[in-house]
């Protein structure tokens, strides 16, 4: 058994499986098992993964919550990371997370991010995004969005995983939030794909973690705004 549960969610993404496991296996932290729990990919996916992953399983429902929530019925781990498969650990990352585990004073916690996209642009708004989250931590509002998700699997099964809606991370963050402690650490971070948000540019990516933030009234509420994205 491992202490730590990596979950990866795939559907054809071979552009960029390969990058993360790799940057999770260069990780100076040992006692973690990787699970990629994929939709039954049509690309490479499942090949690639299993060069690196220690088990990988799937998912009959194509959705991320399904495919996060089958990863997690077979980890071994106390405690649980989801990352997505565009996102890639930094140096460090793991031996973070596995400190603040062991404190045992989180529901749920996640380090800060930044955009693989290096252009100016990104790059500012990565860190207006980033800054905003510090933000909303310090109001009560903790977001601990998906592809950087960690949360003790007792907890996580406690309170029923994710639920199968959209953004089904902000879901689950906002019952975390009424559980118990949770907190966006700043001092490690991940490098994830903005690919999600190019449509929606510099302003149109603000205004969505904005909404995220402050103006949270519902799942049906806010998929009006953000539906045809694909977000």
């Amino acid at each position: 058994m491992k202490s730590i549960s990596i979950i990866v969610p795939t559907y054809n993404e071979e552009k960029y499986i390969e990058t993360t496991l790799k940057s999770i296996r260069e990780q100076d932290f040992e006692d973690y098992e990787i699970i990629v729990s994929d939709c039954y990919s049509y690309d490479n996916t499942e090949k690639l993964a299993r060069k690196y992953a220690d088990n990988v399983v799937f998912s009959e429902v194509r959705s991320t919550a399904s495919a996060r929530n089958i990863g997690a019925r077979h980890a071994d781990g106390k405690y649980l990371i989801f990352l997505d498969a565009d996102t890639t650990l930094t140096k460090g990352y793991l031996k973070s997370a596995w400190d603040i585990f062991k404190q045992d004073k989180y529901v749920a916690f996640c380090g800060a991010f930044e955009f693989s996209n290096r252009s100016l642009e990104h790059a500012i708004t990565g860190k207006a995004v980033s800054f905003c989250f510090a933000v909303s931590h310090l109001c009560g509002k903790t977001i601990i969005p998906g592809f950087n998700f960690c949360v003790p699997k007792s907890v996580f099964e406690g309170i029923g995983g994710f639920e199968n809606v959209f953004i089904e991370d902000v879901n689950l963050y906002n019952k975390l939030n009424k559980l118990g402690r949770t907190k966006y650490f700043t001092h490690f971070h991940v490098i994830t794909s903005s690919r999600r948000l190019e449509d929606l540019g510099a302003l149109g990516t603000l205004d969505y973690y904005w909404d995220i933030r402050g103006k949270w009234k519902g799942v049906r509420d806010f998929s009006k705004r953000y539906i045809k994205t694909g977000l």
